[in-house]
């Protein structure tokens, strides 16, 4: 839907996709909002976020990402940025729970340039196209 009317200028998960494209345009993600995410190693245990390789048969580099729905915005901009990190890299090759130094590099890149163009949507909230 694309209304000039109402819209929103700094929109922090339009924000972390912008950032995304920036840093890896060649990433394949599909992100599907969950209200439920099953862990089916562990019983009771609630997900936040889950990222799952070779989902997609047709395309074996596109990568699903579950983002729960039941989180605060600013929960689910850090754990969507989380599971980016995860998709960038293969967690295969990193230490077992998939949270290694690499991993880390990669959040860290894609958060540092979040809010750098966070703060320059924030800066000129009013001069956005």
């Amino acid at each position: 839907m694309d209304n000039e009317n109402i819209f929103i200028t700094n929109n922090p998960i339009d924000i972390v996709l912008k950032t995304f494209k920036i840093l890896y345009p060649d990433k394949k993600v599909i992100i599907q909002f969950t209200e439920q995410i099953k862990n089916n190693n562990k019983k009771n245990t609630r997900i936040m976020g889950i990222t799952c390789f070779n989902y997609f048969k047709d395309d074996v580099n596109k990568v699903l990402i579950h983002i729960s729905s039941e989180m605060h915005l600013s929960d689910t901009v850090d754990i969507l940025i989380h599971e980016l990190a995860h998709a960038v890299i293969d967690d295969t090759e990193d230490d077992v729970t998939g949270h290694g130094e690499e991993w880390e590099k990669v959040y860290d890149k894609i958060y540092d340039k979040y809010l750098e163009i966070l703060e320059k949507y924030n800066k000129n909230i009013f001069d956005i196209n």
